[in-house]
């Protein structure tokens, strides 16, 4: 599809689709999926409303009379040519004619390496690596969605339910610690290849729920985030679904890996398999984390659809600094996503509760730093002595798990430096900007007149 101004440089539009995403906003917000690039993005409604016009092969001045029509405004081909050079073909959503839009081959390779400069992904620890084509995993995960009907949810939640009852009734932290820290090197890489398999099934929910509500379903992969390795399932279609609906796939990871952890612990309970029990509980514990809505897993995507707010973190922000200012009898400096006082309300108290979690979490962090780190040295000796016993008298299991346990420990070390460097990487910028604003209103003030000269 190409549209030619008759003043102006050619361009092409890729292929692509225009849906309207279901918002808690006043002011409706569009995904447009770029057909064979596995991209999409959250556009507003005027750059949606352009892009219907140019995928009619208008020019820009009949889209631009059509265009001041419609939002009742005067607008000129040349205003159109400047949102279509400086907003869209930066984006991807149009190219000069002559150049082929990236293709889908170019599109994998952007999921599997961030766009950002490789110093900047060391030292935040992120990294994403494709392992099953979106064909696979449909393949695999179509059967699952059998999971999602009214009688197999409540089935599988009653399981869950009485096997964790069961498993915590009489807590004994003493035990736990136990069964996962002290384990032999042979049931150690038992529940750990069991525990994998439990949070690989995660992603298995994910996809089933998409399956289960008609989308197509897209890669899963491996990834580091803030050097905490996990598995990622794409469920960016999920967008085209209401809040509800979104809602279920967002859960679904969590709900499909308790289903499974609550069957592992129905067979230990039959054999009494330590293993089984330590990836449980480890299992347990990582939907912990998973739910924890100040990171990017899967609780944040679940608070952001709660509450139907696209781009949470950064809406809640806007409003967080909107009330500051209008506190200070100032009025917002961005316009304000429009939500219902109670939404604006809690997005409140998400970002200051937010912000808490991060200072705490660093705070921590950093009181913990000098025994963890003084410890390091130690801790790799005995490493590197087990792996040498392993290999000395052939116990493989021991080799194994002390490489994987070291590993584990590296990575644990390289998070605390990425969180402590992302949380100072906000505070510089939060620093900078004060101190601009600072200069610049010292810069505008006007002089005052010196008595003495008067």
């Amino acid at each position: 599809m190409s549209t030619e101004d008759a003043i102006g440089l050619p361009f092409s539009l890729p292929p692509m689709t225009i849906d309207r995403m279901e918002m808690a906003l006043d002011e409706p917000r569009y995904m447009v999926t770029l057909i064979g690039q596995s991209r999409r993005m959250i556009i507003s409604p005027k750059l949606a409303d352009l892009l219907r016009e140019l995928k009619q092969d208008k020019s820009l001045d009949e889209i631009a009379r059509s265009l001041s029509e419609s939002w009742g405004k005067p607008i000129g081909s040349d205003d159109l040519r400047f949102i279509v050079e400086q907003q869209m073909i930066p984006r991807g959503l149009a190219y000069p004619r002559g150049e082929a839009p990236a293709d889908a081959r170019t599109a994998n390779r952007s999921i599997q390496q961030p766009k950002s400069p490789i110093l900047l992904r060391m030292l935040q620890g992120r990294f994403r690596w494709r392992l099953l084509n979106p064909r696979t995993v449909r393949k695999l995960c179509s059967p699952l969605a059998v999971f999602y009907e009214p009688l197999s949810v409540a089935l599988a939640l009653l399981l869950i339910v009485a096997s964790r009852y069961l498993l915590y009734k009489d807590y004994d932290s003493h035990f736990f610690n136990q069964v996962v820290g002290r384990s032999t090197p042979t049931e150690y890489l038992i529940s750990l290849g069991l525990l994998i398999g439990v949070v690989l099934f995660h992603e298995f929910g994910h996809a089933a729920a998409q399956i289960r509500f008609g989308l197509r379903t897209g890669p899963i992969g491996f990834q580091l985030y803030h050097y905490i390795p996990a598995f990622f399932a794409d469920v960016s279609n999920s967008w085209k679904l209401k809040p509800r609906q979104r809602i279920a796939v967002d859960i679904g990871g969590i709900y499909f890996q308790s289903m499974m952890a609550s069957i592992f612990y129905l067979i230990y309970l039959k054999t009494d398999f330590v293993p089984l029990l330590a990836a449980v509980i480890a299992s347990d514990t990582l939907c912990v984390i998973s739910i924890n809505p100040f990171l990017r897993f899967d609780g944040y995507w679940l608070l952001t659809d709660a509450l139907a707010v696209p781009n949470l973190r950064e809406q809640a922000e806007r409003q967080f600094a909107g009330l500051l200012r209008r506190l200070m009898g100032r009025p917002p400096k961005h316009d304000l996503a429009a939500v219902t006082r109670t939404r604006g309300a809690l997005m409140v108290a998400y970002t200051i509760a937010r912000n808490a979690f991060w200072l705490l979490l660093c705070f921590l962090i950093i009181r913990r730093a000098s025994h963890i780190y003084a410890s390091a040295l130690t801790l790799m000796k005995n490493f590197f002595a087990l792996i040498r016993r392993g290999i000395e008298f052939g116990e493989w299991a021991l080799l194994l798990s002390s490489i994987i346990r070291m590993t584990l420990f590296v990575l644990l070390l390289l998070t605390m430096i990425s969180l402590i460097f992302s949380v100072a990487l906000r505070v510089i910028g939060l620093t900078r900007k004060v101190f601009s604003k600072l200069v610049l209103r010292q810069a505008t003030a006007p002089a005052i007149p010196n008595a003495a000269q008067e």
